[in-house]
């Protein structure tokens, strides 16, 4: 199977997620790792210290060109976006 390679420690859960997806488009298995997180299911995460996206070592050098090639400016942006702060969220 082969071992686990930290590909990037990311400062909050949001970039994670984020950057998890754009991995798992592509066909790359990763997982979050880290001693102090709380909570990794909702959007932003919870956490005491930063997250570690883990790939396998084989998927190393392929997961660094899609994260090296993400761009978070937009999303990062969408977070912050005052309009955003009173949507009424709905699930069912």
């Amino acid at each position: 199977m082969g071992y686990l390679a930290k590909l990037k420690t990311c400062s909050s859960g949001f970039e994670a997620q984020l950057l998890k997806g754009a991995l798992m488009a592509q066909g790359i298995v990763c997982m979050l790792s880290n001693k102090g997180m709380t909570n990794v299911y909702g959007c932003t995460g919870t956490l005491s210290e930063a997250i570690d996206i883990m790939v396998r070592d084989a998927d190393l050098d392929a997961a660094k060109e899609i994260v090296n090639h993400t761009d978070l400016s937009d999303n990062e942006k969408a977070v912050n976006d005052e309009s955003l702060k009173n949507v009424e969220w709905s699930f069912g």
